[in-house]
């Protein structure tokens, strides 16, 4: 996705976090932070604020909040 200019490649990351199970979806953070994509950033602060971090979505918020201090010190 980094290198994309295309709005288009931000929905198709928060398409494929929706559409993934939870193991998926840490795969799909990963290669946003190891790609760079700090156009993400807003997407993914927006999923994290929708998480429950104190119930099913722990593992998520988690995830989340990573992969932002990850883009942030990238």
């Amino acid at each position: 996705m980094a290198g994309i200019e295309d709005p288009a490649a931000l929905a198709v990351i928060r398409r494929a976090i929706d559409a993934v199970n939870d193991e998926q979806r840490l795969a799909v953070l990963d290669a946003v932070v190891s790609a760079g994509e700090r156009r993400a950033v807003p997407l993914l602060c927006q999923l994290l604020d929708a998480t429950d971090p104190f119930g099913h979505d722990h593992e998520t918020a988690l995830a989340l909040a990573r992969a932002l201090g990850r883009l942030r010190d990238g």
